[in-house]
């Protein structure tokens, strides 16, 4: 609240905030309130940073997640896919960002029904993950645990 005071609600610090928040409701199992903060936010984000920003790109990943778990699966789906695409884009198919990106999709996929898309992309982050982070770096192990 006083980082938004002072800051301002446009200002990319108090827009990074209101993304991690609306993160940890996720984590919590809150979907509809972590849905009403993402969407705000990601709204927000894209006009202030630019909707190809990595921390907005980021925001609408987390969004999709969201309304990936309330049933919203085309929706969803269609933010993690636009959100892995953006990542690939700037950053190539092995950065770490397009790799959580593409377990995202991944696991949304599989929560929404395309089982075999969703598993095939999860084993392909997975082995690239191996390749790339390691098989202790905490990607590489969130994905494994997704499978």
């Amino acid at each position: 609240a006083t980082q938004k005071r002072v800051q301002g609600e446009e200002h990319a610090h108090t827009l990074i905030s209101c993304s991690s928040l609306g993160y940890c409701i996720l984590l919590q199992g809150r979907w509809a309130e972590a849905e009403v903060l993402l969407a705000d936010t990601t709204q927000r984000m894209a006009e202030a940073l630019g909707s190809g920003h990595a921390r907005s790109v980021t925001t609408a990943a987390r969004l999709g997640i969201a309304l990936t778990e309330l049933g919203r699966h085309d929706e969803g789906i269609a933010l993690l896919r636009d959100s892995h695409a953006k990542f690939i884009s700037a950053a190539g198919i092995s950065h770490r960002h397009t790799l959580v990106a593409a377990s995202q999709l991944g696991v949304g996929l599989v929560r929404s029904g395309s089982v075999p898309e969703g598993t095939a992309l999860l084993e392909a982050t997975h082995s690239e993950q191996l390749r790339v982070l390691g098989p202790d770096h905490m990607d590489t192990r969130r994905t494994a645990s997704q499978m």
